[in-house]
């Protein structure tokens, strides 16, 4: 990540946790870091979601994963090749899509290991 984007990012992140975390590992996984709750998670991502014009998700490997978080009513009426993003931020998802009975009980086994 570029520096002006992590500092923009950390900005973000002090606000959201009043100035308790000071730095963050942004090659790590946030969620060990930052200690916040479900309300400010969703303050978190509508924070990004103002400041950046597009992020999306990435596997660990750091290749697009493809899920768009965010993309401004600007980047996308002028985006040049759809096919080859180019995201601000990119965030790690590792969350478990559930659309079966048999998919949730796979997420939870995966949960409570």
């Amino acid at each position: 990540m570029k520096s002006i984007i992590q500092e923009k990012v950390m900005k973000i992140v002090s606000k959201i946790t009043g100035g308790r975390v000071k730095t963050i590992n942004f090659d790590g996984d946030l969620r060990n870091e930052l200690s916040i709750d479900s309300v400010q998670l969703v303050e978190l991502f509508a924070l990004l979601e103002k400041e950046f014009q597009e992020i999306m998700t990435m596997h660990e490997d750091r290749t697009i994963f493809g899920s768009i978080w965010a993309l401004s009513r600007q980047r996308l009426e002028n985006y040049k090749d759809f096919y080859s993003p180019k995201p601000e931020v990119l965030l790690l998802d590792k969350s478990i899509d559930i659309h079966t009975w048999e998919d949730f009980q796979n997420a939870k086994n995966t949960h409570n290991r």
